[in-house]
């Protein structure tokens, strides 16, 4: 009997695998069980970003178990160097590794190469390496919470335990474990079959290890209820279930598959079916690798022969004859155990490949393999499939308050990318491309005792006190959220990562009720990282200073193109808002997207460095006229007064203001004139004149005919380059707000210039602000919202309801006030009379007399 003591009684509430944790708010909704939060934050299990990530994105992930290392006879550094030769061989066929072992105690899925490195170097250095079966994890692990720190490699029993704890479906290995010789008197049978009776881990091996009871190692899996298929690997007729280093064993397989696709197929099916057993895919060992029978079947007995003399029982019968085997036969069994281990990574990896292209298309086989098997048409088939995608989700409410952010709990391997719950081929009024991201704000909270009290800005140099919240955000995000919220449909178009972060931005997404199709994955290998943004505000919540990290947008792949290119011409959406975030590039393509589209086109610069990227770059400009008024690129831009500047800057680079077009639409404005200047200082505050905030925008509305600058507290300055049509230069209201009227004799298009000056609507500061996160952001997406509308406000009450909406960000900590829709019923109200009386007006003079009664 093992004794296991702990130095103090709080020792024993950690003793075992399960680490009950207190109940936590909100993760009902999610689903899962216990398990979900045990790998969380279990202190004896853990597994890497990579395969936490992987196993959330559906990604084929292949479990490797760690016997084969430490007790399969191979010699350090020979194991691992085939350890790190496997890993390979996974990756090179397009999945991904998870070697399963025990390190310090710990039960780790997905050892990374230090940790592999570690833990072989310390089994040849102490030689206490345990072979740890199922049976032996709650030990292994237990006793490293009294301060003992064990080592051990996995078997199929062990890490089937684990693997499926991590919940991948396909575990590729050697030789299965069975019924020994003589096993129906010594009732020696591996606990890899009572764990294949029990647990959805699809196993491919070739076969069993040959020293066994073949016939009645079948028997038990049959009486278990586990599917047995042997790989056909060309043959033709019936096949025999192999013998590990022999391709025939004298017993036929129970079944007979050709490729990994019918493999893949099974572990699919018998998911449905909800069927808890394993299945048993083996594969022979290849022909060039294969032993003669007759000599392999002399060193097995011999072997097992000399374990019976010598009394050898238990878990240290195989690795007692696999030593023997291996000198027996001059160490041939050895290579041909190496070359069947990486025959059955190669094609587990490929069977994991096929299983996530399956579980990627929700169950429909490839064109090939269903053709006259359904009398439904393909559409139909998939219509069906968001139909049963809907009724599961419409349980959630698709807007979140406050309360249910803070309660917010994660469990990645219970993620699955979901559908959206929108019918197919829904009309999108908007697209907004740009960041999705996590937000974290940190705010400058002076200690009430101390010296900072008096100051209000953070000291640099050092550590400062501060209050820190994250909450789902990016600049494309943030926008595509107000307007969903205003009860606009809409599209969000962004890329995140192959991490855990990537995971809970798309599951934290769903819950607000988004589309998540249009949201692509990079590829895992890239290196790339899923955006964050991290805020520094003073203590007045005012911006001192942000750190982006957006690089996943720099470079999309071209498939993605693809995707969103045909969706916007599929959907045809009135308003495409592009963030800066996007390399010059990926702006440019997204441009002719939206123009093609026939959508108007917003662009927010994001920032002062990305405000430069476009469209004043000369990649942009492919003839004279190309990118002016009325041949713009960018209908509406939303910068900052910094932003402003620096768009101003770059286009005086890059010589736009030199260009032809542009000079002379820009003296029909007669910005020398003094009457000009007298207009413009009425017409803005007088920071506003000073800072020639107007002017800059004035010069820019030859290539963005509107300019919206937001100025934070001083409120909001429009300048729009009115088209000679447009009705505002025909009213008496609009009158006071005409900086200037262009000559009809000088620019046939351009009518003149309107500018206005929207002072704060409230002014908050102090402990009223929350968090400034966001707020221009909502602004943005207020306005594309009411701007998406079939009667869309005047553009006058869309700014004013837009800064409402981001006062109300600004008493949030989320980057978007979850009650935001409540000023949709402000687009309803008609502000202008006398604007709509002059246009009643006109449309009246345009009529028959005999039509006016």
């Amino acid at each position: 009997m093992v004794n296991i003591s702990c130095p103090t009684r709080k020792g024993w509430k950690w003793l075992g695998l399960i680490h009950r944790l207190p109940p936590q708010r909100g993760y009902q909704s999610f689903g899962g069980s216990l398990r979900g939060l045990l790998y969380v934050d279990n202190p004896s299990f853990r597994a890497s970003e990579e395969i936490r990530a992987a196993v959330a994105f559906e990604k084929p992930v292949v479990a490797l178990e760690t016997t084969i290392y430490t007790h399969g006879g191979f010699p350090y550094p020979e194991n691992l160097a085939f350890a790190t030769h496997l890993e390979l061989l996974v990756r090179q066929h397009g999945g991904i590794p998870a070697h399963i072992g025990i390190f310090e105690g710990v039960a780790r899925v997905g050892m990374t190469s230090g940790e592999m490195a570690g833990f072989l170097w310390m089994t040849e250095q102490n030689n206490d390496t345990l072979k740890v079966s199922q049976r032996d994890l709650a030990y292994i692990c237990g006793v490293d919470h009294c301060g003992r720190k064990l080592n051990g490699g996995t078997t199929i029993a062990a890490t089937m335990q684990l693997a499926k704890l991590a919940r991948i479906k396909v575990l590729a290995t050697g030789g299965l474990g069975g019924v020994h010789r003589g096993g129906e008197l010594s009732l020696d049978v591996s606990a890899d079959l009572r764990q294949m009776a029990k647990l959805p881990v699809a196993v491919i091996s070739s076969g069993c290890k040959g020293f066994l009871d073949i016939p009645r190692t079948l028997a038990y899996l049959e009486t278990e209820g586990v599917a047995v298929a042997t790989f056909a690997d060309g043959r033709d007729g019936d096949v025999d279930f192999p013998a590990f280093w022999t391709r025939e064993s004298g017993v036929k397989s129970p079944y007979i598959i050709q490729n990994e696709i019918d493999a893949a197929s099974m572990i699919y099916t018998q998911r449905q079916l909800s069927m808890a057993s394993s299945l048993l895919f083996a594969n022979p060992i290849p022909s060039t690798a294969a032993l003669d029978k007759a000599t392999i079947d002399q060193a097995i007995q011999q072997a097992t022969d000399e374990a019976e003399y010598a009394g050898i029982h238990g878990k240290e019968n195989t690795p007692f004859i696999l030593k023997r085997i291996h000198e027996l036969t001059g160490g041939a069994s050895t290579a041909a155990n190496k070359s069947l281990v990486e025959s059955n990574v190669i094609r587990g990896t490929k069977v994991a490949v096929e299983l996530a292209k399956l579980l990627q298309r929700r169950g429909h086989l490839p064109e090939r393999f269903t053709s006259g098997r359904s009398s439904l048409a393909s559409d139909e088939l998939s219509q069906i499939s968001r139909y049963k995608d809907g009724l599961s989700n419409t349980r959630s409410n698709p807007v979140r308050t406050a309360s249910d952010q803070a309660a917010f709990t994660f469990d990645p391997m219970s993620f699955k990318p979901p559908k959206s719950t929108a019918p197919p081929n829904t009309r999108a009024d908007i697209f907004v491309a740009g960041a999705l991201a996590i937000d974290y704000s940190c705010d400058f909270t002076p200690l009430k005792d101390g010296m900072m009290n008096a100051t209000i800005s953070p000291e640099l140099h050092t550590s400062n006190p501060a209050t820190i919240t994250a909450s789902l955000g990016g600049v494309g995000h943030n926008v595509a959220y107000a307007a969903h919220l205003l009860g606009s449909s809409v599209r969000l178009c962004s890329v995140v990562a192959s991490d855990f972060p990537g995971s809970m931005v798309l599951r934290m997404l769903h819950k607000e009720g988004l589309r998540s199709d249009d949201i692509k994955i990079a590829d895992p290998n890239s290196g790339l990282r899923t955006g964050q943004y991290i805020a520094f505000n003073n203590g007045n919540k005012d911006l001192v200073m942000a750190m982006a990290d957006v690089s996943v947008l720099d470079n999309p792949n071209p498939t993605q193109y693809d995707h969103w290119q045909l969706e916007m011409d599929k959907m045809q959406p009135k308003w495409l808002v592009v963030d800066g975030n996007w390399d010059t590039g990926t702006l440019r393509q997204w441009t002719y997207w939206g123009k093609h589209a026939g959508a108007k086109i917003i662009f927010e610069p994001v920032s002062t460095a990305k405000a430069a990227r476009f469209p004043f770059s000369p990649d942009f400009v492919k003839s004279p006229n190309q990118g002016i008024f009325p041949q713009h690129l960018i209908d509406i831009a939303t910068p900052n007064e910094h932003e402003l500047n620096a768009m101003f800057n770059a286009a005086l680079e890059h010589y736009q203001f030199k260009r032809a077009g542009w000079s002379k639409m820009v003296e029909s404005f007669q910005m020398t004139t003094p009457s000009f200047n007298d207009q413009l200082n009425r017409l803005t505050s007088q920071s506003v004149a000073a800072a020639a905030i107007a002017r800059k925008s004035i010069r820019l509305l030859p290539y963005t005919p509107c300019v919206i600058t937001k100025l934070g507290r001083e409120g909001v300055l429009l300048t729009e380059l009115l088209h000679r049509d447009d009705p505002r230069l025909a009213t008496s209201a609009s009158d006071p707000y005409i900086l200037c009227r262009t000559p009809e004799n000088e620019y046939e298009v351009a009518g003149g210039v309107y500018v206005r000056h929207f002072p704060p609507p409230k002014i908050v500061t102090g402990e009223d602000v929350v968090s400034v996160n966001g707020a221009g952001d909502t602004f943005l997406g207020v306005l594309v919202a009411g701007l998406a509308r079939p009667k869309a406000p005047s553009l006058k009450r869309l700014i004013e309801i837009a800064q409402r909406g981001s006062v109300m960000t600004l008493q949030s900590r989320l980057a978007v006030h979850p009650s935001l829709g409540e000023l949709s019923s402000q687009f309803q109200e008609d502000e202008d009379p006398v604007l709509r009386l002059d246009t009643l007006r006109r449309l009246a003079a345009n009529l028959n007399k005999e039509d006016v009664k």
